[in-house]
């Protein structure tokens, strides 16, 4: 699903702006990104680069979305940057609507989305 360096790129880049979705650093957030990177097992990338050229401007959210070809993947980075939002609370205006930019960038239908969105209320 995510197993090219540059689809794991691409995922990290896209929840490195989820997480920056609300203008402020937290530390569940930090730990949830570790954890969800640690699961795709992107150890053939360097998170520090990632982040540096996110925080720089350099990697664009439409850009990692390019590098993002499958649905499936999306759909399923989707559902991290959901859970990455609502790590330290339920989202705020800001990060719901960043999500709702992701979502059409990304075309995940309404269904999936709402279903990754109800799981991380529940939680």
């Amino acid at each position: 699903m995510i197993s090219t360096p540059t689809e794991q790129r691409a995922a990290l880049a896209l929840l490195l702006h989820a997480a920056q979705a609300d203008g402020v650093k937290s530390e569940a957030e930090r730990a949830a990104l570790k954890s969800m990177m640690a699961g795709l097992g992107a150890s053939a990338i360097n998170p520090w680069s990632v982040y540096a050229d996110v925080l720089g401007g350099r990697y664009a959210l439409e850009q990692a979305v390019a590098d993002l070809p499958g649905r499936e993947a999306r759909v399923l980075v989707y559902e991290m940057a959901v859970g990455v939002c609502d790590t330290d609370g339920p989202p705020d205006d800001r990060e719901r609507a960043f999500l709702a930019r992701l979502r059409d960038l990304l075309g995940v239908a309404a269904a999936p989305a709402q279903a990754a969105e109800s799981a991380a209320e529940q939680v």
